[in-house]
């Protein structure tokens, strides 16, 4: 609803914000940090986790059906007959579950390469209705070592393997790689990302590895990606995703190079054959998941659970920390968007979370008041409420101060800390609605404010 109050010969338009938020528990005591979350063709919402396999919830988080397979479910996506197709690990092997839309299982698949232990971390529909995984397969020998390789299997639609392969050489050559997400190129062939390094040299000396394979699984070029020369220094890429100039935009982490025991989220951006365009650092953490926005820009969560949404250039346009750890996000139809995460409850034991946010990352909105009068608190009182600053006195003393504002659509604007008898705010802000959110030892008040010039 739209109000149009004259004040001082300025007329302000004031928009009721609609915010589309919410946040579920999926009451998935002892979920692992591989799960997803998409939303379906019919605008609800499907979550892969570990130990429930399959969660189907409708548009407001609440859970139709939930599903267990019997394995360690790693991505979902849902499949062109409005199914879903899974990937993860079972008795040791990289498997595929096909299900109906109703998560009735239609047929599954293991694949195993020789006697090494497998898993999958992401699969794709292809073009042709056939499917894509991705992961790693990991051999042990007593005597001559480990290995272990990024393991890449191509289906038919049914799951019978067209082909596999396997990059990373034999237990002898120790190698360690990880294969952590895929993607199919428009043109032919797939897009991995993940990690290249050495066993002797475990989490030691890892990069952040890009390489394209062809329609029958032989790489065409590959790509290594380093913050910095030293041994010390590691990167992965934990997700990929084509960009709308035919490039690629990766996220993961490199480690920090004031302080070797931290990481930071690492956003990489390339063009089609793998050559860096521009990097970002966004804080401290690890990308685990993102994807372009309806915008140009991109939206990222990761550990710990954050949501950062950047414009085409990767510059930060706003972030919302919160606890726990963000495994995956994509944009909802709505221009919100849907996080699955993996959150510690008061037991200490992690639970799956399932996020809505709207286009602001903001999951549920400012409450507004209804008088726009002067409040008073048991320490503050707003004794300006319209004009062209928002005046705030103590009513004793000095007195501490935590205050946030927010503009209309429920964007921080600034947020104040101080110990002191007054506070004039509104300099430097353009006129409109703001809503200013008081923050005591037990509770928070917000009451809007009006700015004029």
């Amino acid at each position: 609803m739209k109000k149009f109050h004259v004040i001082t010969a300025i007329l302000l338009v004031f928009l009721t914000t609609a915010y589309a938020g919410w946040e579920k528990n999926l009451g998935e005591e002892g979920a692992f940090s591989n799960n997803s979350a998409r939303e379906t063709l019919e605008g609800e919402y499907i979550v892969s986790s570990t130990p429930q396999s399959l969660i189907k919830t409708d548009k407001d988080g609440a859970i139709l059906w939930a599903k267990n397979y019997d394995f360690f479910a790693g991505s979902v996506e849902q499949t062109t007959d409005s199914g879903y197709i899974l990937t993860g690990s079972k008795i040791n092997a990289l498997c595929l579950f096909k299900t109906n839309s109703a998560g009735d299982t239609q047929w599954s698949r293991t694949y195993r390469v020789r006697q090494a232990e497998s898993c999958g971390r992401c699969v794709k529909q292809t073009s042709d209705g056939g499917y894509i995984a991705v992961g790693e397969a990991q051999e042990l020998d007593s005597i001559q070592g480990a290995s272990k390789s990024v393991y890449l299997v191509r289906t038919k639609a049914n799951g019978d393997t067209l082909w596999t392969r396997t990059y990373g050489g034999a237990v002898t050559d120790a190698n360690y790689r990880e294969g952590l997400s895929v993607i199919e190129c428009p043109s032919g062939g797939y897009i991995v990302s993940g990690i290249k390094g050495n066993w002797e040299a475990f989490y030691h000396n890892l990069d952040l590895w890009l390489f394209k394979a062809g329609n029958d699984g032989k790489i065409v070029w590959d790509k290594e990606y380093k913050a910095s020369e030293s041994n010390d220094y590691d990167e992965a890429g934990n997700c990929v995703c084509m960009t709308d100039d035919g490039g690629y935009i990766l996220t993961g982490y490199k480690t920090n190079p004031d302080s070797t025991a931290e990481k930071l989220i690492w956003l990489l951006k390339t063009d089609s054959l793998g050559d860096t365009l521009w990097t970002r650092s966004l804080g401290t953490g690890v990308g685990n998941s993102l994807c372009q926005t309806s915008d140009g820009g991109y939206i990222i969560t990761g550990e710990p659970y954050s949501l950062i949404k950047t414009n085409a250039s990767g510059d930060t346009l706003w972030t919302h920390k919160y606890g726990g750890e963000g495994n995956s996000v994509r944009e909802t139809s709505d221009s919100g968007y849907i996080i699955s995460a993996t959150i510690s409850g008061s037991d200490n034991k992690p639970y799956l979370w399932l996020i809505k946010t709207d286009s602001m990352g903001i999951v549920s909105g400012i409450e507004e008041p209804a008088p726009v009068t002067p409040v008073t608190q048991p320490d503050w009182q707003i004794v300006t409420t319209i004009g062209p600053h928002i005046t705030l006195r103590a009513l004793e003393g000095l007195v501490p101060l935590n205050l946030a504002v927010f503009d209309a659509s429920g964007r921080k604007v600034d947020e104040i800390h101080l110990a002191g008898q007054t506070l004039t705010w509104g300099e430097g802000y353009r006129p409109g609605v703001y809503f200013i959110r008081i923050e005591g030892d037990a509770s928070a008040t917000t009451h809007k404010v009006i700015l004029i010039h």
